[in-house]
């Protein structure tokens, strides 16, 4: 049926008759690998390259299949340039400021646990509780074992909870309690 969505594009901010792609990737090259030599595109006015750049950003963004790191990493991007407004940030994507803070704090996590959540072995979720702990090194071994034991994310946080139980933090609030390394035994299992 050919393209049935047009390509979205903006003018180069280096020659007048280039145009840099913002959305439609993969139409693109599935045209080109048809030998096809046109496509149909939307011109989006005024739209540099820092915009274009920012607009697909955005766009991939919306997109459902974009791996929890991978959006992060995006997110991340655009508050370098957004000048680090993370409420400006969320406004753009028309998501809640704690979905980004959430997102951005996945950032955070030591480079295994990311790839387990790339891996799709856990979930934002679990990552979120996994936050929670302090340090690497717990983190990681929390993790492991989150993906051997094959814990949900009730699971995980009901045995976080049982390591924490009695146990404050220096400000001596109820309730703001941290698990270090020290404290993963095998109490947690």
């Amino acid at each position: 049926h050919g393209v049935l969505q047009p390509i979205l594009v903006g003018r180069s901010d280096e020659a007048n008759d280039l145009y840099v792609l913002i959305d439609g990737w993969r139409r693109l090259l599935a045209c080109k690998r048809l030998g096809k030599t046109t496509i149909p595109a939307i011109i989006r006015a005024g739209a540099g390259e820092a915009t274009s750049s920012v607009l697909s950003l955005i766009l991939n963004l919306q997109r459902e299949d974009l791996k929890p790191i991978d959006e992060a990493e995006a997110l991340h991007r655009l508050l370098e340039y957004f000048g680090q407004d993370r409420a400006l940030v969320a406004f753009q994507l028309g998501k809640p400021k704690k979905y980004v803070d959430d997102r951005l704090a996945l950032l955070t996590l030591p480079s295994l646990v990311q790839n387990f959540l790339n891996d799709k072995k856990l979930n934002v979720g679990q990552a979120q509780v996994i936050l929670e702990l302090e340090g690497d090194q717990a983190r990681i071994k929390v993790a492991e074992l989150a993906v051997k034991h094959g814990w949900n994310v009730n699971e995980l946080r009901g045995r976080l909870k049982k390591q924490t139980a009695g146990k404050k933090k220096s400000s001596g609030r109820a309730g703001d309690k941290q698990v270090t390394f020290n404290d993963v035994t095998s109490q947690f299992i």
